[in-house]
């Protein structure tokens, strides 16, 4: 197990299907551990972090609360892995997430694959 864990977040749709977004994004993070997780791949999946109380931000909308929120969850991490390649194609705020890593030089993959492994060296 590595002594420092590099944090990977797990970016795609959540709105729309819910269920099904939350599911591909948790399916995502299962792979990652799998192949990964031994070598200090942590995944964060912000899905899990609002799933079922998305709407109850007392004061604010979602939309001024889980957009800047999530986009701080971004700055943190090591890498942005898209749960499907073109999930910045139809998610705006998948989009957002990509241009704000992409700004930062922190390192957009939109699919798993070994090439993930090069955060490791940083």
């Amino acid at each position: 197990m590595a002594n420092k864990f590099k944090l990977v977040y797990i970016a795609g749709p959540f709105r729309g299907d819910i269920e099904a977004n939350i599911k591909a994004a948790q399916q995502m993070a299962g792979q990652v551990l799998h192949k990964y997780g031994s070598k200090g791949i942590f995944p964060i999946v912000p899905h899990n972090l609002s799933h079922g109380f998305y709407a109850k931000v007392e004061g604010c909308s979602e939309e001024e609360y889980w957009v800047p929120g999530t986009l701080e969850v971004v700055r943190r991490t090591d890498a942005v892995l898209l749960v499907f390649p073109t999930a910045d194609e139809v998610s705006s705020g998948t989009k957002g997430e990509v241009e704000e890593a992409g700004r930062l030089g922190i390192p957009v993959f939109r699919q798993l694959s070994d090439d993930i492994l090069t955060i490791l060296e940083e």
